[in-house]
């Protein structure tokens, strides 16, 4: 069985629940994970590029904020997060 993308997200939440218990603002350690993920998917993007699989920039950056946009509207309506 492979492992699901909340198996793999865990972690980094796990991290980032560690930043905001050692005292690191809850803003900077968000903006952190942010730029990390569009770092990586900047990166995810240039390699399909680099190996004919890609789509258009323009279409690439629409498939990751609406994903964002999907995951973040769906995890605001959960209550408690966790």
């Amino acid at each position: 069985m492979s492992e699901s993308w909340k198996e793999l997200a865990d972690p980094f939440i796990d991290l980032a629940n560690q930043l905001a218990a050692e005292g690191k603002p809850i803003d900077l350690v968000a903006g952190a994970f942010l730029y990390a993920a569009a770092r990586y998917s900047a990166f995810v993007t240039l390699l399909a590029e680099e190996e004919g699989h890609a789509r258009s920039r323009d279409a690439q950056v629409e498939v990751v904020v609406n994903a964002f946009r999907a995951d973040l509207l769906k995890h605001l309506g959960q209550r408690p997060i966790g």
